[in-house]
């Protein structure tokens, strides 16, 4: 699959999902995804931005797969969290990298989950 990694918290300047369509939709359409028929590519997204991801499916529909943890790992790692939460969220984003590491292309922000994909692929 391919990947996308949105990211905006680590002052990384935030990306609109529009901006990445033409590389997605090129990728998709090389791997044999962009034809809207069953098999082919799929398009990986790791964020933890509703917004983010409610265009993503709007455009991808069932090209898409968002890794489950990704959706409450920033309000599990925020200060008011508890050890078992933190450790938790430290967890996921760990599975988060392994997971983009294993993609056959890599469409990423500045951000260190990223890089850590990129240093395990």
């Amino acid at each position: 699959p391919s990947h996308h990694h949105h990211s905006g918290g680590d002052g990384a300047r935030v990306v609109r999902p529009e901006e990445h369509f033409p590389y997605i939709d090129r990728f998709l359409q090389v791997n044999g995804g962009g034809d809207g028929g069953g098999g082919g590519a799929l398009v990986f997204l790791s964020t933890d931005d509703e917004g983010f991801r409610n265009q993503m499916r709007e455009r991808y529909g069932d090209k898409l797969r968002v890794y489950a943890a990704a959706a409450g790992t920033a309000t599990a790692a925020g200060a008011e969290a508890t050890t078992s939460s933190r450790y938790a969220a430290g967890e996921a984003v760990l599975a988060e990298a392994l997971l983009l590491s294993k993609c056959d292309a890599l469409l990423k922000p500045s951000s260190a989950l990223s890089e850590f994909a990129v240093y395990f692929s």
